[in-house]
């Protein structure tokens, strides 16, 4: 079987097989109008003209006419045509329920300022948005507390001691103090938010171009990328302000819209996409797996391995006094927090 070669626009999408290219006029990777060459022939012709595809239908994909102006896909490109508001509603609604019609019509300008603004506004105002949620229910406060808790059990300390020692520290604490710690805070997350939402996008991006290339469906360069990863995100940054369920729900089905918008970006099929998109992932979470996985065991085993002054059987509430002529370093262990230490251990 012959290997053709595929066009759209005065780009090439690749090469494929007569099978391949069937099964993409069906799901609208190709369009009829797109142009098709294999050896032999001796010039490009309309996929629609070939023999072999012309009874294929495509309901869902609208030919264009010959003579009349070239749609661009997504309406954010179109901006300046239909304005600000309204290219941007329609362009997250389309990425968000129809992935396939946007990303096959994708502009090849290689212009990513577009795309990149299209993410910057909707991730930043809802990032901000997410995290002054948090602070007002107080959900960030519960996250800090499970997991100090949660480290001071599993070195034998007393957390209630820890929080009531550090309350005291709170209230001695001048009032400009206090200030300059809450200013520092604020500053912290403010600079932690923009730098996440600036170079994140970037990050993914080069991920998923690089993923690409190694399962060998980096058809087009990295703006291609680029702005299918903006798009898509861009779109669902709508449900990042939803405190825990928004990451969930924005990496799940993010997943399934970035399949199908690299795959008809690129040109290529479903499975090389979902590979490029999955592998980081399984990656991703293997390593949190690994790193919850050394904590929790490291811990226990720290906690373990704090061995009691030989001789003596230490107080549950206090460490008992070395013997004046005891060398044993381990068994001089303390817990220190700034000034303060905290040596009630539960042994």
């Amino acid at each position: 079987m012959s290997i053709i070669h595929v066009a759209r626009n005065g780009s090439p999408l690749g090469t494929f097989s007569e099978t391949e290219i069937k099964q993409g006029l069906g799901t609208g990777q190709f369009l009829l109008s797109d142009l098709g060459w294999r050896s032999g022939m001796p010039q490009w012709k309309a996929l629609g003209e070939w023999g072999e595809f012309a009874p294929i239908l495509q309901p869902m994909v609208s030919i264009p006419v010959p003579g009349a102006p070239l749609i661009v896909e997504p309406a954010w490109e179109r901006r300046a045509e239909l304005g600000e508001w309204r290219a941007f509603w329609q362009t997250a609604r389309c990425v968000l329920f129809t992935p396939s019609k946007v990303f096959s019509s994708l502009s090849q300008d290689g212009n990513i300022g577009g795309s990149f603004l299209f993410y910057v506004i909707p991730a930043m105002v809802m990032t901000i948005l997410g995290q002054v949620i948090s602070m007002v229910t107080g959900l960030e406060e519960i996250i800090k507390e499970v997991t100090e808790k949660y480290i001071f059990e599993r070195l034998g300390y007393d957390y209630a001691q820890y929080l009531a020692e550090q309350a005291e520290q709170m209230e001695k604490m001048p009032a400009s103090a206090k200030a300059m710690m809450q200013a520092f805070q604020i500053g912290g997350a403010v600079v932690g938010t923009v730098l996440g939402v600036l170079l994140g996008i970037f990050i993914s991006a080069a991920i998923a171009h690089l993923m690409l290339m190694i399962v060998r469906g980096a058809k087009r360069p990295f703006a291609t990328t680029f702005k299918a990863v903006s798009y898509t995100y861009g779109s669902l940054a709508f449900f990042t302000w939803i405190p825990v369920i928004g990451p969930v729900i924005g990496i799940t089905y993010g997943s399934i819209v970035e399949i199908i918008a690299l795959a008809r970006a690129h040109g290529i099929s479903l499975k090389r996409s979902a590979a490029s998109v999955l592998l980081p992932i399984l990656a991703g979470f293997c390593c949190l797996v690994t790193v919850f996985g050394a904590m929790h065991f490291g811990l226990k085993e720290m906690n373990y391995h704090i061995r009691p002054y030989p001789g003596h059987t230490p107080a549950p509430t206090s460490l008992p006094t070395p013997p004046p002529d005891s060398n044993d370093d381990d068994s001089k262990f303390t817990f220190c927090l700034g000034q303060e230490t905290y040596g009630k251990r539960i042994l």
